[in-house]
């Protein structure tokens, strides 16, 4: 089993390995190998991957990292570990998600108080949702079409229904 990359955010520092080999099936282990540090900004808190899509924009995947220091998202060239952009999200973005297509990143904003839905096209947010709950879990639907949200103070579960512009 080969493994193309492995991202691991930690505060202060994204971790980038690259997996060279893995074990036999039968031990259960995988075993990986630093490849490179990239720093992405202050106090990088979560990993999101586009996966591959047919638009131009997509042409390899694009990691985004979540900055909690600097209340920005970076968009990284997985395979160069370039960074090709910052977009500028709500205070303290802690959790994100993209959705299947890569067309779209969603950013629980703990210390903003909100959700900032990010148009991955044009490389901006697009709206930012004030929330009476400090949002600390974000995940979509398998299907793509519900937002799941945890609520760190209420001990609320928020949930959307994706409803996409028409192409």
């Amino acid at each position: 089993m080969r493994l193309k990359w492995f991202f691991v955010a930690l505060v202060g520092y994204s971790w980038l390995f690259k997996s060279l080999h893995a074990a036999p099936p039968s031990d259960n282990v995988l075993d990986l190998e630093p490849a490179g540090v990239l720093h992405v900004g202050k106090q990088p808190k979560q990993i999101g991957v586009a996966p591959n899509g047919k638009k131009a924009y997509v042409t390899s995947k694009i990691v985004y990292a979540s900055n909690t220091g600097s209340a920005t998202i970076a968009a990284i060239d997985a395979k160069t570990g370039r960074i090709l952009r910052r977009i500028r999200v709500g205070a303290w973005p802690k959790t994100i998600d993209v959705t299947h297509d890569g067309r779209w990143l969603f950013s629980a904003n703990y210390a903003g108080r909100s959700l900032s839905i990010v148009d991955l096209q044009h490389g901006r947010e697009s709206t930012r949702l004030p929330m009476p709950d400090r949002l600390s879990g974000l995940a979509l639907s398998p299907d793509n079409q519900h937002l799941y949200a945890t609520g760190w103070d209420t001990g609320r579960v928020w949930r959307w229904r994706l409803v996409f512009p028409q192409k």
